[in-house]
């Protein structure tokens, strides 16, 4: 296990105060204050993302990517609290080694593990989406003529027929020591921070094989006219 996950699997679940409106789902109280959006990431089209929601496991293989294994869920809604059914979700991230991949379609019919480095998944009636991934790998870049890190993150991009446009966000990891030495990270201020972190645990304390569980809810800049409690 890297030393990025070491601080994971003894974070805790990160909320704002308890003044901000909230619901209830499965034990989880989702904060319903909008997150943070993110303009620097940039989208590798359409025709790029995968339409599967398992990057680590595509469509056609048998066998799981290399690295380790993270399951992510979370709930989308919009800023009354309302869950945002039928939202598109895309993400893309770096494979374990940190580089950017993204597979040609003949990538996919070969019988190897492959990593397919993007994915797509819809939310449902109670707003909640989820991902089968592998831990991203943290790269360097030249930030301000420095060599920086950048810490393991996803990007994500949501659509819905209530957004103008579509609503980018990051997602960082609760705990991972490098969140502090990326210069993009530390633009936040402390309330952003705790936004873009998801929270994450070891899915089996016995067994790191099985994978970290993240969790990361997402409230979008608008009201959804068609829904409402």
């Amino acid at each position: 296990m890297n030393r990025g996950l070491i601080g994971l699997v003894v974070a805790a679940w990160m909320w704002p105060m308890a003044s901000y409106a909230a619901v209830n789902h499965g034990g989880q109280v989702h904060h319903c204050q909008q997150n943070p959006a993110d303009s620097t990431a940039s989208y590798p089209g359409s025709d790029k993302i995968v339409k599967s929601n398992k990057l680590a496991k595509p469509a056609g293989k048998s066998i799981k990517a290399a690295g380790q294994l993270i399951y992510i869920t979370g709930r989308l809604v919009d800023r009354n609290c309302v869950p945002l059914k039928d939202a598109k979700v895309e993400i893309w991230h770096t494979n374990p080694s940190g580089s950017y991949v993204h597979p040609d379609k003949g990538s996919f019919v070969n019988p190897y593990p492959l990593f397919a480095g993007s994915g797509t998944a819809y939310a449902d009636g109670e707003g909640s989406y989820g991902f089968m991934s592998t831990f991203p790998g943290p790269y360097t870049i030249y930030y301000n003529r420095q060599k920086r890190i950048r810490a393991p993150h996803i990007n994500m991009r949501i659509t819905h027929p209530s957004l103008s446009k579509p609503f980018n966000v990051e997602m960082y990891f609760s705990g991972d020591m490098r969140n502090e030495e990326d210069p993009y990270f530390a633009r936040y201020s402390d309330g952003g921070k705790a936004l873009i972190q998801a929270s994450t645990k070891l899915r089996d304390v016995t067994d790191p094989n099985k994978g970290v569980q993240v969790h990361y809810d997402i409230t979008v800049p608008t009201s959804d006219p068609f829904r409402g409690f």
